[in-house]
């Protein structure tokens, strides 16, 4: 009950919570984590704030209309907030290549290494401790987020920030849609429906 009280969207922590407790790492891959992000200029803490990006192209781009967009508006939203280093998250590795060869000097981009894209879900699946790593530096470390609610991703991006802020949407833009539950258009399955 006294979430309720304290937060604006107490359902909204709720879930944040539940998926912050399911994506918890061990204790060797958290040093994992800390050492890639020592890696690549994520050292915490930080005197400049971080934008983070996160950009699905691969079969994002079969799915859905309007659901893929030009690096230029992340980037373009990201220069609203005055915010100059930003960690990009994408499963295409062209798009981490493409924002540090057109956004830089001007913004500090920065990034895991990617040495190829899967546009096959099945590929992408043994790969999940990469996934996890990117949602870990964009919900814990950004000030602020940049993605589509069309994404998986960006949803789970906005739960987990309603566990940080009270009012997470001041602190995440979708460039594509609303968020919804992971479903479509306030409908659930139908097994939830019967109870």
């Amino acid at each position: 009950i006294y979430v309720e009280l304290l937060h604006e969207q107490p359902w909204l922590w709720w879930i944040g919570q539940f998926m912050k407790y399911g994506l918890r790492l061990r204790e060797d891959r958290r040093m994992e984590l800390e050492t890639d992000k020592e890696g690549v200029g994520l050292q915490i803490p930080r005197s400049t704030p971080l934008a983070g990006i996160h950009v699905r192209r691969t079969d994002k781009a079969n799915e859905a209309e309007n659901t893929v967009h030009p690096l230029q508006d992340y980037f373009d939203e990201v220069k609203k907030k005055n915010i100059k280093t930003i960690f990009i998250a994408s499963d295409d590795h062209l798009a981490l290549s493409e924002a540090v060869r057109r956004f830089t000097p001007e913004w500090l981009v920065l990034h895991f290494p990617a040495n190829q894209t899967h546009r096959n879900p099945a590929e992408r699946a043994g790969d999940f401790y990469s996934i996890v790593r990117d949602v870990m530096v964009l919900a814990e470390e950004c000030d602020y987020i940049v993605c589509g609610y069309s994404s998986n991703i960006c949803r789970l991006l906005l739960e987990m920030l309603a566990c940080r802020y009270i009012d997470p949407w001041s602190y995440i833009k979708s460039l594509d849609g609303d968020y919804s539950y992971g479903t479509k258009a306030g409908t659930f399955p139908q097994k939830i429906r019967k109870y």
